[in-house]
């Protein structure tokens, strides 16, 4: 019988460790390229573009990230970079706090300019932006700048502005 109580209780182990990896990576992660698994929590149900006050300081439409999943191994496409600027922000003086939340908000999504070196690239995009919360329509702009991390292109910042609908920035 101790053998057999021995060998119930290793399966046991066996299937908690198993649920314990399967709720930290389980269905709703998404892994980096360094193989690394974060949880997303956030309820597609809910989602809703942030727009939040009236910013007085200009800079505030910068944001600065160390996301390792933000690597590229060549310069980032259009639709990378598009990837890259969710959970980023950008700030009109009038409206407030744009944060990207999701890539359905990118109606149009143009690189304007690009000025690429060895070490940085900076890019110039012009964006039509849908608010996936009221359904509104903004133009947006912002300049995008990646900077060379050993051999990838890691995402450094990004400043930038939006306006309601009307014409492009």
């Amino acid at each position: 019988m101790g053998r057999r109580r021995l060998t119930y209780m290793a399966a046991l182990l066996a299937t908690m460790f198993a649920a314990a990896f399967l709720l930290s990576c389980g269905g709703d992660s998404q892994s980096t390229q360094d193989g690394s698994a974060s949880v997303s929590t956030k309820d597609s149900s809910t989602s809703r573009t942030s727009r939040t006050g009236t910013s007085t300081n200009s800079k505030t439409g910068t944001s600065t990230s160390g996301d390792s999943a933000k690597r590229h191994s060549s310069v980032p496409t259009a639709e990378e970079i598009q990837e890259d600027l969710i959970g980023e922000s950008i700030t009109d003086p009038e409206l407030g706090k744009w944060t990207f939340e999701d890539e359905s908000e990118f109606l149009e999504f143009t690189i304007e300019d690009e000025d690429v070196s060895d070490s940085r690239t900076t890019f110039i995009v012009g964006m039509k932006l849908k608010d996936i919360g009221d359904g509104r329509i903004y133009n947006g702009q912002a300049k995008v700048i990646y900077k060379k991390d050993g051999r990838f292109w890691a995402f450094s910042s990004v400043t930038g502005e939006y306006r309601s609908g009307g014409p492009s920035i």
